[in-house]
């Protein structure tokens, strides 16, 4: 089939063309630009979330990387509260015994 292209795209055929150059180039994937952002440290999980919603309110970061930000507190949140419950459980199966 490639053959056929060719051949059409020699002949003046612009589609075929077109074809050629969408078959045999990849496609371009767009590349977030590298954000560098600072969380306050020492400080809980809240003060960083209303830190990346402060951030994004003053235009220091975009609504997409702040979203993500916050995702991915949340998903810190939830990490360190099993790592909490595992403790208080092991505590607790400690003093059973």
């Amino acid at each position: 089939m490639l053959d056929v292209l060719e051949a059409l795209a020699r002949a003046g055929d612009a589609g075929a063309a077109k074809a050629i150059l969408n078959k045999s180039t990849p496609d371009l994937k767009p590349v977030a630009a590298m954000v560098t952002f600072t969380l306050p440290k020492g400080q809980d999980l809240t003060s960083a979330s209303w830190a990346v919603l402060t951030a994004v309110s003053t235009a220091k970061l975009s609504p997409d990387i702040g979203a993500t930000l916050i995702a991915s507190l949340a998903q810190i949140a939830r990490i360190t509260e099993c790592t909490e419950f595992e403790k208080r459980l092991a505590a607790l199966e400690g003093l059973q015994q």
